[in-house]
């Protein structure tokens, strides 16, 4: 039996989505392909379509299939429930065998794994999208709990509450599947009901009644909720007393007040607390906000102007430059995305993320796990060296067909702009608005492992490289990297 790891549903890599409720707002999905169809699209043609419909085969695994492991998202629940296209609570009716991404369901050479799950829908709790079907099919890439030998964390005739999204499959020939799947993965994203009443992940992250998930929902045309504001002891910020209310309750060393009637509150990439940007300016007296991206830029999606007067106080600040340049120099300290005041793709030459990779060779890391809109990757095809646990130096320059290292720039959180782009076989994926390649430096791996001849045909191996004096150019720009470290990275697996 082929293994994902130690288990199907073990995460070997953490993506963290940012965007959730600041105060009392509400959020928006995920940035998606204007082509992309709608949800009852999606459903049809997957419960119409016996090509893709995996419940009714069950497909034989070879012994001599590769490892396989995959990196899932690690969305924080509110963001979940905040920004899923459809979440659902009904009862699980089937659970499918693996298939393979063809036609026939068979297993091929370079086969992307993957199962449904089919879900009676008893309330639909929150819908994006056009959605009439009385059952759900969700897939998941992966290997279906039916064929693993690790104890699956869900049956047929369990009660779940489903946060989904409408994404794609790739599928062998280069098309691509509409489909329906989990926010995240099933471990985060199909909370089962518990003898206590709750609903749980089986990652053990998400605890909630049914009451919570609806109270954390979008409130619908039948009534408002009653939130307190700061100053009466609530969370709601609705007057100026709750403006200054809420900002006494954070570090001095965040806000900054330019004036009587305005401050700025900046924010930090913290794994615990999801912003909504990298600052947030406020005219107390109107209860108004204009928002800053992580970059420093105003971002309009945000941006909650409450009058004229607002207005004027807001233009008024943009024009003075020597203020605005201030605070997006804060902004641009506190989340990494370097020092240029024009150029926000300038990269900031500082990986704090964790080591990720996959196949023979590939690492990538973060800027930081929070930013995510920045990234250093090296690709060196391991069958071409002579690589042992002895460090191995190379030139960069001397390998220019062989050895790639170079950094991609999203101008902002990748996730905002699609699927996760490395190691990943689910798209559409983000696409870099600028990308730096290495043209010279030295380069030191080793590996920890057997490497295959052929990429991703044995267990996978775990490699160190250490890069030293690495000059990016991009036109006739140039920057260095005086060093960075993937230390202990797995790779050796493939994503599809």
């Amino acid at each position: 039996m082929v293994k994902q790891g130690d288990a199907k549903f073990r995460k070997i890599g953490l993506l963290f989505c940012l965007l959730s409720i600041l105060i009392v707002s509400g959020c928006v999905p995920p940035t998606t392909d204007p082509n992309e169809p709608e949800a009852a699209t999606v459903e049809n043609e997957l419960a119409e379509d016996p090509s893709s419909n995996c419940l009714d085969k069950t497909i034989e695994i070879p012994g001599n299939a590769p490892l396989i492991e995959f990196s899932y998202s690690e969305t924080p629940i509110a963001t979940q429930l905040a920004e899923s296209d459809l979440i659902v609570l009904g009862t699980i009716s089937a659970i499918s065998h693996t298939c393979f991404n063809q036609d026939s369901g068979e297993f091929y050479q370079d086969a992307l794994p993957y199962f449904q799950i089919h879900l009676t829908i008893e309330e639909i709790l929150q819908q994006q999208l056009d959605l009439d079907q009385a059952e759900l099919v969700l897939t998941q890439v992966g290997y279906s709990p039916l064929d693993d030998a690790a104890a699956s964390p869900f049956a047929v005739g369990d009660q779940a509450v489903a946060l989904v999204v409408a994404r794609e499959l790739a599928w062998q020939g280069g098309e691509r599947r509409p489909i329906l799947r989990p926010f995240d993965h099933f471990g985060s994203s199909l909370l089962l009901a518990q003898p206590d009443g709750t609903f749980a992940s089986s990652d053990g992250l998400t605890s909630l009644t049914l009451a919570e998930i609806r109270s954390q929902l979008a409130v619908g045309e039948d009534g408002e909720a009653q939130v307190l504001g700061c100053a009466a002891g609530g969370q709601g910020v609705f007057t100026p007393e709750d403006v200054r209310c809420y900002l006494d309750t954070f570090d001095p060393e965040l806000v900054w007040m330019l004036d009587e009637e305005t401050a700025v509150l900046f924010t930090t990439p913290d794994p615990i607390a999801d912003w909504i940007g990298g600052a947030i300016i406020y005219h107390i007296p109107t209860v108004s906000t204009l928002v800053l991206d992580i970059n420093g830029e105003v971002d309009e999606q945000f941006t909650a102007v409450n009058g004229r007067t607002a207005q004027l106080a807001f233009d008024t600040l943009i024009a003075d430059t020597e203020t605005m340049t201030d605070v997006q120099q804060r902004v641009r300290e506190l989340w990494q995305t370097g020092s240029s005041t024009t150029d926000p793709l300038t990269p900031g030459l500082v990986y704090e993320g964790n080591n990720q990779g996959c196949g023979s060779i590939f690492v990538y890391k973060a800027n930081n796990d929070e930013a995510v809109s920045e990234f250093l990757t090296v690709f060196i095809p391991a069958p071409d060296f002579s690589l042992s646990a002895e460090p191995t130096t190379l030139q960069i320059a001397d390998y220019p067909e062989e050895i790639t290292v170079k950094i991609d720039l999203f101008g902002g959180r990748v996730y905002d702009l699609g699927e996760f782009p490395y190691c990943n076989d689910v798209g559409p994926e983000a696409e870099p608005q600028s990308i730096w390649l290495a043209e010279s430096g030295t380069l030191t791996i080793t590996v920890n492992g057997t490497v295959p001849e052929e990429s991703c045909a044995g267990e996978g191996f775990q490699t160190t490289i250490r890069l030293e004096n690495i000059v990016f150019r991009q036109g006739e720009d140039t920057m260095q990297l005086d060093e960075a470290a993937f230390e202990d990275v797995y790779v050796g697996w493939c994503a599809g």
